[in-house]
């Protein structure tokens, strides 16, 4: 995790209400994750704007594994888990595509413009276009 996804974390988890649980702590952090990169993205670092996206892609893709097991019957999660990991996985990825979106629309036009046409081969991972391809 980025040293910025480590501070906001604890500042989240320091400022939970008394009594908060792992699930809302969970959606704490995306909400305050979220607002973070809606508010800040200008200046902060790519790096941690990919630290952030993760964390939020790593709670859906947690809650979906979730989801998957009970629905394969590899596992028999409790009703009250189970409805965690559905409304943490429709958070995760409503924040998720809400950031994506409002980067996107963030892009300068030229930098839209240098987005990949559609089955042309995609940009290596972690390229100036591979961000903006994710981006777009």
């Amino acid at each position: 995790a980025s040293p910025l996804l480590r501070e906001v974390s604890a500042k989240v988890e320091a400022e939970a209400p008394e009594g908060s649980g792992p699930h809302e702590l969970q959606v704490l952090l995306l909400s305050t994750v979220y607002q973070l990169l809606q508010s800040m993205y200008p200046s902060m670092k790519l790096a941690d704007v990919e630290g952030l996206l993760n964390c939020m892609h790593a709670m859906y893709d947690k809650a979906s594994r979730t989801l998957q097991a009970a629905l394969d019957g590899e596992a028999a999660p409790p009703p009250a888990e189970l409805g965690e990991a559905v409304h943490l996985r429709l958070e995760a990825m409503s924040y998720y595509l809400q950031v994506l979106f409002s980067l996107h629309d963030k892009l300068e036009p030229a930098a839209q413009a240098g987005t990949p046409k559609r089955g042309a081969p995609p940009p290596p991972l972690g390229s100036a276009g591979h961000v903006q391809l994710i981006a777009a």
